[in-house]
C-alpha cells in the first residue's frame, strides 16, 4: 500500500507541467529530451543556464568566444554558458578548473543566483549565502514556512523547483524598484509584453513560491 501511495504521488506530481509550460512559451525553460523530467534533481549547469535566461543574457553567453576554464564542461554551449559566466563573474566554479556541471544544486546555491538576477548583491551585504532564504521571505519570493521546511530537512532540488522559484522571480520587483523582473525581460526582447500577459507574469501580483514534496 505505501508503494502504491508513493508511486501516486510521484505520477501526480510529475504530469503537473503548468508552470514549466508558461516558462517554456516565455522560451525560458526546455526539455531534456525525454520531457521536462520535473522529479529529476537539477544540476548546477541548469540552474546557471537559468539565470543567464532570468538576466537576460543568453543571446550573449551563447556568442561568446572566451575560453572556458572548466576541463569538466562539454564543448559547445554548455562551454559558452561557463565562459560568458565565469567572464561576468557569475560563477568560480567549484575550483579553479571544475565546475562540476552535473552535480546537485541546493535551493540557496539557486535562490543566491535568482536574487542577483533581481539586483541584490550579497558582496554588498544585500544577503548572504547562509541568509538567502531568509531574503526570499522578505520580498515575497518564497513563504515562511517553505523556508523553514527546506532547511530542517535539508531538501532536495528538484527541477520542478527550478520551475516554481524562476516563475516566482518573474513577479518580483528589481531591488530598485524600476520594475519586475519579467518587465526587465520584456524591455530586452526576452519575450513579449503579450506572452508575459498570456502566461501571467505580468500585471497578475507576485506568485511566491511554495515548497512541494514528491
Amino acid at each position: 500500500a505505501l508503494v502504491m501511495a508513493m508511486t501516486l504521488s510521484l505520477n501526480v506530481w510529475a504530469v503537473d507541467e503548468s508552470n514549466a509550460d508558461r516558462l517554456h512559451d516565455l522560451g525560458l525553460f526546455r526539455g531534456t529530451g525525454s520531457g521536462y523530467a520535473l522529479d529529476k534533481t537539477a544540476t548546477r549547469m541548469q540552474g546557471l543556464i537559468m539565470l543567464i535566461r532570468l538576466l537576460g543574457e543568453e543571446e550573449e553567453a551563447l556568442s561568446c568566444t572566451d575560453p572556458c576554464p572548466f576541463t569538466d564542461v562539454a564543448s559547445g554551449d554548455p562551454s559558452r554558458y561557463a565562459a560568458y559566466a565565469y567572464a561576468k563573474g557569475y560563477t568560480t566554479g567549484t575550483t579553479a578548473t571544475t565546475f562540476s556541471p552535473g552535480n546537485t544544486i541546493g535551493f540557496k546555491h539557486y535562490v543566491t543566483f535568482v536574487l542577483r538576477a533581481l539586483g541584490y548583491n550579497d558582496s554588498a551585504g544585500d544577503f548572504s549565502f547562509a541568509t538567502s532564504l531568509d531574503k526570499a521571505v522578505e520580498i515575497g519570493m518564497m513563504d515562511r514556512a517553505s523556508a523553514n521546511r527546506i532547511a530542517q530537512s535539508g531538501a532536495v532540488f528538484y527541477r520542478a523547483d527550478l520551475v516554481d522559484l524562476s516563475l516566482s522571480a518573474l513577479t518580483m520587483n528589481l531591488k530598485d524598484q524600476s520594475g519586475t523582473l519579467a518587465e526587465q525581460l520584456v524591455k530586452r526582447s526576452v519575450f513579449t509584453r503579450a506572452q508575459g500577459q498570456d502566461q501571467k507574469v505580468l500585471s497578475a501580483g507576485k506568485e511566491t513560491y511554495v515548497y512541494r514534496t514528491l
